[in-house]
């Protein structure tokens, strides 16, 4: 009953939320005025509720900290689930903004937390009860893959801090050129020294080294804090048991050998990573496994505290060859286990799956030359299949437990014991609520408690310990957006999102229903929404795939111009989600719609055949624009003779490359995109220049086009043709179509990408413009350049696509 009443109220709520649609269009005003959610938890015990809502965006007293104006605009809300109300800020109005979420402690009472203020970084801790809130005088690292703090009880924390007092790179990568470049002009003026050096092979220590992180424990309480260790600590992991951590140390710069990748198999770490044990209760530290690079995204402690589980290769070797290893802890000795299996590796994020069941490491991995990947249990006698029996199929591990596991193979859960034997459960999916952040260690370990949803009425089940037990809940999840849940699933948080933008938070607790306890963006009403509709078409190798056309809610006498916005390689087989928030500013689609424009997002999977990422790439695109056109129910929908491309990153490069090989279009525009892959390959982002103490990002450039998106797979004096053919500058003269190109002067996509290709067609007299914006990264961050931005860009279309004028725009609006 309560489950089925759930269901209807969530339903009945989310019909009784909708407004009628206004008249009024979605504007820059309402892109730069919008509110966002953050991170969001429920605490261990299930008493509180805590979520970070984001200010509305132009509020910002700062727009310098590129991506990570989010946390600058964090407020804290908190709800108490035994006596559900609306949300309420957890802090005074006096500590501001810029506070995030990091962790409760063991009883929930309190929460671990991080402020942004200006250029600083703190970590403070939060009575929930009261608000009250004390301010450590420690500069948190920040973790890369895992996490740097970790409550050790209710009273003391373990945190990996930064001496130097600076933020995490990610921090202040927005301003690190804007402060540290005129110290160095103003050195070399004075005739001081204002130089970087950077090395490579026998000189490769040769740039500035940081100072040494700090591991402390602090005593919440007090506030002291007590050194236990220093090194280069990225990450940390504690022992079940509390006597024990591990920690991932930076080591050397990582370079290629020989014809290795620059990533990929290689890897994405610039520098190897050293594991590290300290005991807690002597401080003594000590290096294990000495002569190995440990892969950043395993580590794992058995339930006991006795062993703990890493993934490890030789210096120098690529990430197929290296093993499991099992770690002592009593002794450092580090045993090799499962090398008779070849493990499942990702990368990019570079991931392998392994844990422990009892006292033996669970892995998923393969017998050599099987085609299927299996869960092995790594015992004293060797690797043993545990899921070898099961139907075939991708084997999704559900949860892991004392003695068993859940395995979802093809919509069926089945429940395996270490034996191999193995029962069929139910009928279920999997559910979780939407992550918090990016920590793939965290997001891969074995799930111990985990959800699924009953096909048959969405009814939810916990599992813990590889135990399912029913709950008073049922949601929808096409319906309704898991936000976060307690350990017994009794309490559930979830998001209705409008079309219009407006976010409604809502809570069921058993005993009080379901109820609002937040809104976003109500101002958003007043907006007229999209309309959205799919269209059905064919892929490139013959799948059936479904693109999304968006229709302004108010048409004229004649159809709309359309928009297409491409990303090669994307497949949106639901309407994409990623179109709304600060990080999207520069491809929102309701922009786009609020000017008068239809918007198509196409899916564009890469086809299996392909070899080079140009290929046919407007042949693929104009397909889509014609299986809307030719789709009766989208009659006149838009007109197929007003066409123009909007694409931002790889969406930029998709844009430069199809302008290439046809002349469909009427305009396009490319913001952050790149032309030129071997300057692409070959070009140190600007904002790293003069932060070498961080690491060396010459692996990242290389990378991201040999195994990135461009997918090189060689460095360009292997194969300097391909570079060629996929290289939309070395076509500019086949460009016929009026281009606008925008870049940020500090964005990791190099300037020079969008200069090289203006300098062409300004070589040929073509129509183009080039926009740089100084301060900038990879996406406009200040309101006043993203006014800028969309004031020509819609000047420059609506030239083309509405007045067929010639445009002639002045240095400035």
């Amino acid at each position: 009953m309560l489950r089925t009443w759930l269901a209807a109220t969530l339903a009945a709520a989310a019909l009784g939320a909708a407004a009628p649609a206004a008249a009024r269009a979605f504007t820059v005003d309402d892109l730069l005025r919008q509110e966002t959610l953050g991170a969001r938890l429920i605490d261990p015990k299930g008493r509180w509720f805590v979520f970070e809502r984001r200010d509305p965006y132009e509020t910002a007293e700062r727009f310098d900290h590129d991506g990570a104006m989010s946390a600058a605009l964090s407020r804290l809300y908190i709800v108490d689930l035994r006596r559900p109300a609306e949300a309420k800020p957890l802090l005074s109005e006096s500590e501001g903004r810029g506070v995030s979420i990091v962790a409760f402690s063991p009883s929930g009472a309190q929460l671990a937390v991080s402020r942004l203020r200006g250029h600083s970084w703190a970590l403070g801790v939060v009575t929930l009860a009261t608000g009250a809130v004390r301010w450590l005088p420690i500069t948190p690292e920040d973790p890369p893959f895992g996490r740097t703090l970790q409550w050790l009880s209710d009273r003391e924390l373990l945190v990996i801090e930064r001496p130097d007092g600076l933020p995490p790179w990610y921090l202040r990568n927005g301003w690190a050129s804007a402060t540290e470049l005129p110290k160095l002009w103003a050195a070399s003026a004075r005739g001081e020294r204002g130089a970087t050096a950077v090395g490579s092979g026998a000189y490769r220590d040769l740039r500035d080294q940081r100072t040494p992180n700090r591991l402390v424990r602090v005593d919440t309480a007090t506030g002291e804090a007590h050194t236990v260790a220093a090194g280069a600590f990225q990450d940390l992991e504690v022992s079940p048991d509390r006597g024990t951590v591990a920690l991932l140390a930076a080591g050397p710069d990582r370079q290629p050998e020989g014809d290795q990748p620059a990533q990929g198999e290689a890897g994405t770490s610039t520098q190897l990573s050293r594991l590290v044990i300290v005991d807690l209760r002597t401080g003594d530290s000590r290096v294990a496994c000495p002569k190995d690079d440990m892969l950043p995204t395993l580590l794992a402690w058995s339930p006991d505290s006795r062993a703990l589980l890493v993934f490890a290769r030789p210096a120098g070797a690529l990430w197929p060859q290296g093993r499991f290893v099992r770690v002592v802890r009593s002794t450092d000795r580090c045993d090799t286990v499962g090398a008779a299996v070849e493990p499942w590796l990702r990368f990019r994020p570079d991931l392998v799956r392994g844990g422990w069941l009892g006292r033996d490491p669970l892995v998923l991995a393969r017998r050599p030359g099987a085609g299927t990947f299996d869960w092995f249990l790594l015992g004293p006698d060797g690797p043993k299949n545990l899921t070898g029996a099961l139907p075939t199929g991708p084997r999704d591990l559900v949860s892991v437990g004392r003695t068993d596991l859940l395995v979802r193979v093809s919509g069926r859960v089945w429940r395996v014991t270490p034996k191999g034997s193995a029962c069929e459960a139910a009928a279920v999916s999997p559910i979780a609520p939407a992550m918090n952040g990016y920590a793939p260690r965290l997001d891969n370990a074995l799930p111990r408690l985990r959800w699924l949803e009953r096909e048959a009425d969405g009814g939810l089940l916990q599992v813990q310990d590889a135990t399912m037990s029913p709950t008073p809940v049922a949601l929808r999840r096409e319906d309704h957006d898991l936000l976060a849940m307690s350990p017994d699933a009794s309490k559930v948080v979830v998001r209705d999102t409008d079309p219009r933008g407006e976010e409604t938070l809502r809570l069921f607790v058993p005993r009080f229903g379901s109820q609002p306890v937040a809104r976003l963006n109500q101002a958003l009403a007043e907006t007229d929404p999209p309309l959205l509709r799919p269209v059905r078409h064919l892929g490139p190798d013959g799948e059936m795939l479904t693109s999304w056309l968006y229709l302004p809610p108010s048409r004229g006498s004649h159809p709309p111009p359309l928009v297409v916005r491409p990303y090669s390689g994307a497949n949106y087989p639901r309407p994409p989600r990623e179109l709304y928030g600060e990080s999207v500013f520069m491809t929102d689609v309701r922009m786009l719609v609020g000017h008068g424009y239809a918007v198509l997002v196409p899916s564009l999977p890469i086809p299996a055949s392909a070899t080079d990422p140009m290929a046919g790439l407007a042949a693929r695109i104009l397909a889509v624009v014609e299986a809307a056109q030719s789709d009766p129910e989208l009659a006149n929908a838009f007109d197929p003779d007003r066409l123009a491309l909007w694409g931002h990153s790889y969406g930029g490069y998709t844009v430069m490359a199809t302008i290439t090989q046809t002349s469909r279009f009427r305009a396009a525009v490319a913001i952050a995109g790149y032309s030129d892959l071997i300057s692409k390959w070959a070009t140190l982002p600007g904002v790293h220049r003069v932060a070498t103490e961080d690491g060396l990002r010459a692996n990242w450039s290389t990378g991201s086009v040999e195994q990135g998106q461009a997918g090189m797979k060689v460095p360009p004096w292997r194969d300097p043709q391909r570079y060629f053919r996929n290289s939309p500058l070395l076509f500019a003269d086949q460009v016929h179509t009026p281009l606008l190109l925008a870049h940020g002067d500090q964005d990791i996509i190099p300037l020079p990408q969008s200069e090289a290709m203006f300098t062409a067609l300004y070589r040929q007299n073509k129509d183009a413009i080039l926009l740089t914006y100084f301060g900038e990264g990879h996406g406009l961050r200040s309101p006043g350049n993203v006014r800028d931005f969309y004031a020509r860009a819609f000047a420059f279309l609506d030239a083309r696509l509405i007045t067929s004028d010639p445009l002639v725009l002045e240095a400035a609006p």
